[in-house]
């Protein structure tokens, strides 16, 4: 069965699913250079990376590519013009989303996105397939929030990432933490909470800051953040990145799902990920203001490929609309051994302590 691969989060995985492919959005391992892509021109780090990881892959696997920022349109480019014999798609996503037209543009890049999955051997699917998969997906998702409390940050990256990568069929619908003592949930000291290993009570934690982290997407290699964090004191109860939570589509409405279920898949992905992209931002602000209050959150990482002008252009409006601490982490192939960003980011973990803002 044909795999096809993609990084954006705006190409539904029930869409290439229920035309029975197999769905693989992928996080790259390595770094952008070493690699046979290392010389492409205009690529930030993960670009580069990402078409290293491509490249890699067994022939059959095809490749689907995004307009969501310069550096995507710039790497379906290369991919095109080095890989002429491997399958590639580059499929439109309006940056405006407040209008029909925008949403109705989105559903027909859905549409050509299905032909291209027939032309490589896939079905057209019937409209009760499409509605089965699309809740299949939906309650593995919400399988998948009910185990976060129970797991550190990294834990929960990776599981995201093995679901992303591996849909319904990969163990991480429910995903358990990885040893016999999860971390204490998220919340107010002395609440009761769902946890997977029932209802517990929320104990007092002592030296850690909660953080968020919003931003680009991460590379595998940079979930090194999370144990970073944990090292100096804080603990990431937000991963707000393009590859974490704030890429997870809205909930399925079976009714509507019944009904219409493309024009259901497009509200969940289009109408609900709240992506630097997305014109006007505030959808992604309006996010933040939410969930940032809601955990807690006490500062913010602002984590970016360097030159990633999309998520550098959010830094001065986060740190406004937040009125939280801010540390932008700018981070570059040279940067393997996250030594520099562990050094500021133990900087800043120090002065949020020393200025009040410390443990929960």
């Amino acid at each position: 069965m044909r795999r096809v691969a993609y990084t954006c989060p705006f190409v539904p995985a029930e869409w290439i699913k229920a035309h029975g492919l197999e769905p693989s959005r992928i996080v790259p391992g390595r770094l952008g250079h070493g690699g046979p892509m290392e010389a492409a021109a205009g690529l930030c780090s993960f670009a580069r990376a990402l078409l290293n990881d491509l490249a890699g892959r067994p022939d059959g696997v095809a490749a689907v590519f995004t307009t969501a920022c310069d550096q995507m349109r710039r790497a379906a480019e290369v991919f095109a013009d080095r890989c002429p014999n491997r399958p590639c798609f580059v499929m439109n996503v309006p940056a405006t989303w407040q209008t029909p037209a925008a949403m109705a543009m989105y559903v027909d890049e859905l549409r050509r996105l299905g032909g291209f999955l027939v032309g490589l051997g896939g079905l057209e699917p019937t409209n009760e397939r499409l509605a089965e998969v699309m809740l299949a997906y939906d309650d593995a998702r919400e399988q998948l929030r009910a185990a976060r409390p129970g797991m550190s940050a990294r834990q929960f990256a990776e599981c995201l990432a093995e679901f992303n990568r591996g849909g319904i069929e990969s163990r991480t619908g429910t995903c358990a933490p990885r040893d016999s003592s999860p971390l204490p949930p998220t919340g107010q000291a002395g609440e009761v909470l769902d946890s997977p290993k029932g209802r517990v009570r929320v104990i007092e934690r002592a030296a850690h800051i909660p953080l968020a982290i919003v931003g680009g997407p991460l590379l595998e290699w940079q979930f090194e953040v999370f144990d970073a964090v944990e090292r100096f004191g804080g603990r990431i109860v937000l991963d707000a990145t393009a590859s974490g939570e704030l890429t997870m589509p809205g909930p399925i409405d079976g009714r509507r799902a019944a009904e219409y279920p493309l024009g259901e898949l497009a509200r969940a992905y289009f109408g609900h990920i709240p992506h630097a992209m997305r014109r006007p931002d505030t959808m992604l602000h309006d996010y933040l203001a939410r969930e940032l209050p809601a955990r807690n959150v006490r500062g913010v990482l602002l984590h970016r490929q360097l030159w990633c002008d999309l998520w550098h252009g959010q830094l001065p409006r986060i740190r406004q609309r937040t009125a939280l601490p801010v540390l932008d982490i700018d981070v570059a192939d040279e940067d393997a051994d996250f030594g520099r960003q562990a050094g500021r980011i133990q900087a800043f973990m120090e002065m949020l302590g020393g200025s009040g803002n410390g443990s929960s």
